[in-house]
């Protein structure tokens, strides 16, 4: 490929930001074939002819859904109306509809979601266990996660009088003793759930193998909420509120995640079907926000929570990621994307708690609907600068002068 063979066209296309046009031609020059494809977030790239076709997104898939079996729906209302009529949850209607759509057996569904979730959890575990000190890209970001699991842990490095001496810092033992408690007592603070959204962003960022949740940049939260449930919460025979039961006390490790993704995905369909999933259309708020709702949608319906309830959790996630901007330094995916994952990861599960522990109907004023209305506009209204192009915020603000004399183009992301 030769570099005229590339050529950078500063313009947005009509359906969608992320757009690549291939033209073929002939020795003479003459045009053989030309099509253009739309990166539209989390991995989807469709065709012009798609676009023209209506299926920039998955709304002509939910279309032909079998009603004797399958559930049409197009919004988050139509979903708690199906889950009132048929008494079923969230997770129940996807299941029914991956049924329907591609004539998957239930034991099918279940083992890519089993093998979706065991990529999820591997990339949790290697962020932990990774000992190198970088990630790849000149802005020379070290990892954090497994030193922070190694905090969390209880395993802090020892107090060491030689190492610390007075002499060098100016303190005495007793306030290095109580700098160091104070140290501990704000670890519970930094929970299990912030260091597992590390461990996958890192990977991410390291360019390992992750999942599109629903975007890369956004990878760390959803797998990080759920391992922090499986881990932390599950086990310690958290029975949800009021007459919620979970069914996942004996055997959590296989249903619980099934469940949390179909409930999950069907949140990030919403998101894809009425806004953006992508950090270039919507900004920051289309990828972290999306996820932190997916997340704490999730959370709730494992943790016991009713359909209104998992549809608040879902609000609250995204009501309080709005205006989020995407603005990488340097075009990596580092910063301020991985402290973001980790950050958002909380306010998932924060947003779940709220959701389960409100009982009165008239306290949500704001439904998902509303709020992926707002999402899209916010997200239209935004200026260029903070959809992922690194011509503003952070990306510019942050020691631009150096960036660009060390050979960064800041005006061309990487992600």
């Amino acid at each position: 490929c030769e570099k005229e063979d590339i050529e950078w066209i500063p313009e947005t296309l009509p359906h969608h930001p992320n757009a690549l046009r291939v033209r073929a031609s002939d020795k003479n020059g003459n045009l053989l074939h030309e099509q253009t494809y739309y990166s539209v977030g989390g991995g989807f790239v469709v065709s012009q002819d798609e676009v023209l076709a209506g299926e920039l997104n998955t709304s002509s898939s939910i279309a032909s859904i079998d009603d004797s079996v399958g559930h049409y729906f197009t919004c988050a209302d139509d979903v708690l109306r199906i889950c009132k009529e048929k008494n079923i949850s969230f997770a129940d209607i996807v299941m029914q509809n991956e049924k329907s759509i591609h004539g998957y057996t239930e034991e099918e569904v279940n083992f890519k979601l089993d093998t979706i979730w065991s990529v999820m959890s591997d990339a949790i575990d290697r962020g932990l266990r990774c000992e190198e000190e970088y990630l790849p890209g000149k802005l020379k970001v070290k990892r954090r996660a497994a030193k922070l699991q190694k905090a969390l842990a209880g395993c802090p490095k020892p107090f060491s009088a030689q190492a610390e001496s007075e002499s060098q810092i100016g303190l005495t033992k007793n306030q290095l003793r109580r700098s160091h408690s104070i140290h501990h007592a704000m670890l519970p603070g930094m929970t299990w759930v912030s260091v597992f959204a590390m461990a996958v962003s890192e990977e991410n960022a390291a360019g390992n193998r992750v999942v599109t949740a629903p975007t890369n940049g956004a990878c760390g939260i959803i797998p990080a909420v759920l391992k922090y449930a499986l881990q932390e919460l599950i086990p310690k025979q958290f029975h949800g509120i009021g007459s919620q039961q979970i069914r996942y006390c004996e055997t959590p490790s296989r249903q619980a995640p099934r469940d949390f993704l179909l409930t999950s995905g069907l949140i990030g369909m919403i998101f894809k079907n009425n806004a953006s999933i992508s950090g270039a259309e919507a900004g920051c708020q289309g990828e972290v926000g999306v996820a932190t709702s997916m997340a704490a949608a999730g959370l709730c319906a494992i943790m016991g929570g009713n359909p209104s309830q998992v549809e608040r959790a879902a609000e609250i996630g995204m009501e309080h990621s709005l205006g989020l901007t995407c603005d990488p330094i340097g075009g990596l995916v580092q910063i301020p994307c991985m402290e973001r994952n980790s950050v958002s990861s909380n306010k998932a599960v924060n947003s779940a708690s709220l959701a389960i522990l409100n009982h009165e109907e008239s306290g949500h004023v704001v439904s998902l609907d509303k709020v992926v209305q707002v999402m899209k506009k916010t997200g239209d209204d935004m200026s260029h600068k903070y959809k992922e192009t690194s011509l503003g915020g952070l990306a510019l603000e942050f020691n631009e002068e150096e960036m660009i004399k060390s050979g960064y183009t800041v005006n061309h992301p990487a992600c």
